[in-house]
């Protein structure tokens, strides 16, 4: 099984009192990075909220290839 790597960024909430923990990227095995939409970032305990759809919202992002 491929695994995927996932960038974590703890970023502030929308309401400005509170830190969240955001997936801002997702890196693939082959290399390709996806930026997460920033409505998406947030992660939340209950993935069933996310739209069946949601890779087709993702953005390659080439440009950023972190090699953490």
């Amino acid at each position: 099984m491929e695994k995927l790597r996932f960038k974590f960024e703890v970023q502030g909430s929308a309401d400005g009192k509170t830190n969240v923990i955001c997936i801002t990227t997702i890196e693939t095995p082959d290399g390709r990075v996806y930026e997460i939409p920033d409505e998406l970032k947030p992660a939340k305990e209950d993935v069933e909220d996310l739209p069946s759809d949601v890779e087709s919202d993702f953005e390659d992002d080439d440009s950023e290839s972190d090699s953490d």
